[in-house]
């Protein structure tokens, strides 16, 4: 079997005749998938979280959390007319803390105390709704572009106590302009970039693949059946970031490396939440698995079917760049930017310091690189091979980056994303499952 390793390298030295002609190149090609059998059955292999034995024992824990969250949020009805803020994971002990502003209704009630038994969940009261914090974030944003000050995202803090604001100059001028109604901590950062830039992928194609544009290289995310097609079709796009495409609908894209003329078109974008898909030509086909482990590794799983995404919970990043990286905690939910981008995400790779007894973002440790964008967000399922889809990369950190020869391109410790959430309702699409 030919590995991830070789080509790679086969890749890595087309890329640049690709980048000098103007037209991409031409590589080897894997094997016919129907004869794989090579299930993802390693498990992560990023190191467990302090406080637990092993990264199943971890992911069973959240896996209950998650599902009841769910829950939970679907009892609310719509955020609009709710007081619904947040609900944020513990993990480590087991519990939910749902932050509500106001009387909780009945139904909501009613899902808190149908959770699974042993779990805790903590009902916080908090002063404002999240649809009060994103009306408040939409008037940050325009006060900030006004007064020119440069407002890389806003969002609520994690416990939904107010807003936090992420700016990239004079903090203090920014205090001075930025009055809010809401709770407003700012802090300086730095931009989060792009990640577009795992090797070559063969019809039908997976998520976690490299794929070719005018702009540059990217990563799929996952399968989908767009709007009007039947539950029992095939899926026939693929979901990316919208960032990738050059020049929108209908631009070029070229999956795997079988295919000198372009195999694909962009559609379903929404700049808003950075994503699109890419939609197969006749004759090729998209399929509900994603590549799992290293950027050498040819393995794969099924998608079983998609979750919500929390504070406090632990997810992996799959693109095609880096390959995978599960190590990273969901640190910040539904942030804005100033270039219009809603419902943000952010996760960072953490690490505990058992002195202070807390936990502390490591800067210097890879979660995504360029060439990761569109590539998938997901958490491993306990038990079986398939994994939970969560949404598609957008950017990195806002702690900026950092050269990683070792992958050929440069890195962040934290990335960003769209959860699945959002880009389906916006598109009507839904999500392709495996058997």
């Amino acid at each position: 079997m030919i590995t991830r390793s070789v080509i790679g390298a086969i890749f890595a030295s087309v890329v640049l005749a690709a980048t000098v002609q103007g037209l991409p190149a031409v590589g080897e090609v894997l094997p016919d998938k129907s004869r794989l059998t090579n299930e993802y059955t390693r498990g992560i292999v990023d190191s467990v979280p302090y406080g637990f034995t092993s990264w199943d024992s971890l992911l069973a824990v959240q896996d209950r959390l998650t599902a009841a969250a769910d829950s939970i949020v679907a009892a609310t009805g719509p955020v609009a007319e709710s007081g619904y803020s947040s609900i944020k994971l513990s993990v480590a002990d087991n519990s939910l803390t749902v932050y509500w502003s106001g009387q909780v209704p009945p139904q909501v009630e009613a899902a808190i105390d149908a959770r699974p038994a042993g779990i805790t969940v903590y009902v916080s009261q908090v002063t404002h709704s999240l649809i009060e914090m994103q009306q408040q974030m939409t008037s940050l944003l325009e006060r900030a572009d006004a007064a020119g000050i440069e407002l890389l995202s806003v969002g609520p803090r994690p416990d939904s106590s107010g807003l936090q604001a992420t700016v990239a100059g004079d903090v203090a001028k920014a205090q001075q302009i930025l009055a809010s109604s809401i709770p407003l901590t700012i802090i300086t950062g730095t931009d989060s970039e792009p990640m577009f830039n795992r090797s070559q992928d063969t019809n039908p194609y997976w998520g976690g693949a490299r794929y070719r544009t005018w702009k540059g290289d990217c990563s799929t995310g996952f399968a989908i059946r767009t709007s009007g097609r039947s539950a029992h079709s095939e899926p026939n796009a693929m979901l990316t970031a919208a960032h990738c495409a050059k020049n929108g609908y209908g631009d070029d894209a070229w999956l795997g490396g079988d295919s000198y003329l372009p195999n694909a078109l962009f559609f379903g974008f929404n700049n808003h939440l950075d994503t699109a898909y890419v939609s197969a030509k006749p004759g090729y086909a998209m399929s509900p698995y994603i590549y799992r482990g290293p950027v050498g590794s040819s393995s794969y799983s099924g998608v079983a079917y998609t979750v919500g995404t929390y504070v406090g919970q632990w997810v992996c990043q799959g693109g095609a760049q880096t390959g995978e990286h599960c190590g990273a905690q969901v640190t910040m939910t539904e942030q804005s930017t100033p270039d219009g981008k809603v419902h943000v995400a952010r996760a960072q790779i953490m690490t505990y310091d058992p002195y202070f007894k807390v936990w502390l973002p490591d800067i210097d440790e890879v979660a995504v690189g360029k060439g990761d964008s569109g590539g998938p967000v997901f958490i491993p399922a306990v038990g079986t091979s398939k994994i939970y889809a969560m949404g598609t990369v957008i950017g990195g950190s806002t702690y900026g980056g950092f050269p990683c020869p070792q992958y050929g391109t440069s890195c962040s410790s934290g990335f960003s994303w769209t959860p699945i959430k959002y880009t389906l309702e916006a598109t009507g699409a839904t999500i392709a499952t495996s058997p």
